[in-house]
């Protein structure tokens, strides 16, 4: 007599909870790539991330746990240990290097000085132009501290990136963004005097693409080479200052403000590049610029548009610790043969 088998449950279920198990899910991973943003460090790969989100969010000391207090006493140590070290740095980094050999102060570099002085003094937000091939050696503390004390923005803009490898980039970048804003820039190198050309960046493209793809050819990534004279950074460093402008003309007075708009000056060491980047922005040559250090030799005001003002400087040798080598060899200072 055969024997009575039951019968396997079916595995159908009906449209509407199969569509609601699909949306939990949707949800679920939603959640965790939500929270996968919010751990993201410079240092942590795309995997280290994902486990990290498979782990779930911190549920953090349970009121159960014994010395629940000392363990927050020692998250605040840490924090304030933390705080510390960063100021020390800022201001070890700020403080000027004693050196015996001086540069002679002349009646021409005074002027200089008064004129850099008075471009912080004027201007909203002061833009400091290192050289990428040497940043610390083209950044002047003496300069940062006047615009410190003068209570004014400060924006590092690091220029002729195309000039270094992408990992010195990044390696810079990290480091100078540890004190003040910082962004890569390329000033255009075009012949023409009128209508400079710009590009925008594509972080995750390959160089092949951007060479043979006609489609991506004013495009460019972090390694740049030196025949391209297109300008880069251009839509970042707008964009920064344009936020700048709306919340610097809600605090100012007609007044304080009677032209309406941002006041921009652009400081630095001679050569870095000031004035190629004033006429990258204006996109025609409006200041003169070239190989030479000391070609600009007083200030100058450019408008950018309506709601913009830049301020070109002389470029100047502030610090009083400057040795007479090494700006011959940072191309600061004129050679006379």
């Amino acid at each position: 007599m055969a024997k009575n088998r039951i019968k396997a449950k079916s595995k159908r279920i009906t449209c509407h909870k199969r569509y609601k198990i699909l949306r939990k899910v949707r949800e679920h991973h939603r959640k965790i790539r939500k929270e996968a943003k919010k751990n993201v460090t410079q240092h942590k790969s795309k995997l280290d991330l994902f486990s990290l989100s498979l782990q779930g969010k911190d549920p953090g000391i349970p009121n159960s746990f014994p010395f629940k207090e000392e363990v927050f006493r020692h998250v605040e140590e840490l924090k304030k240990q933390t705080n510390e070290v960063r100021e020390y740095n800022l201001l070890h980094a700020r403080k000027p290097v004693e050196n015996s050999a001086k540069v002679a102060s002349t009646p021409a570099s005074s002027g200089l000085r008064r004129e850099a002085d008075k471009v912080i003094m004027e201007a909203d937000v002061i833009l400091e132009v290192l050289d990428a091939r040497d940043p610390l050696g083209t950044r002047s503390m003496e300069t940062e501290q006047k615009v410190l004390a003068a209570k004014k923005r400060l924006v590092l803009i690091l220029n002729k990136i195309d000039l270094i490898p992408k990992t010195n980039l990044e390696s810079w970048l990290f480091y100078l963004r540890q004190f003040y804003p910082v962004l890569p820039f390329k000033a255009n190198t075009q012949q023409q005097s009128k209508h400079l050309s710009r590009g925008k960046w594509i972080e995750n493209a390959s160089e092949d693409i951007l060479t043979k793809s006609k489609k991506y050819s004013r495009y460019a990534v972090f390694t740049l080479n030196s025949r391209c004279t297109r300008a880069f950074g251009v839509d970042e460093l707008l964009s920064l200052l344009a936020n700048y402008s709306r919340n610097e003309l809600k605090k100012k007075t007609h007044k304080e403000n009677p032209v309406g708009c941002l006041t921009v000056g652009v400081v630095g060491l001679p050569n870095t590049g000031k004035s190629a980047i004033i006429n990258t922005l204006k996109r025609q040559k409006v200041c003169a610029s070239g190989n030479v250090p000391g070609i600009t030799r007083q200030c100058q005001r450019i408008r950018i548009d309506k709601d913009l003002f830049l301020i070109d400087s002389p470029g100047i040798v502030i610090s009083a610790s400057a040795d007479q080598s090494e700006l011959v060899l940072r191309n600061c200072v004129r050679v006379s043969y």
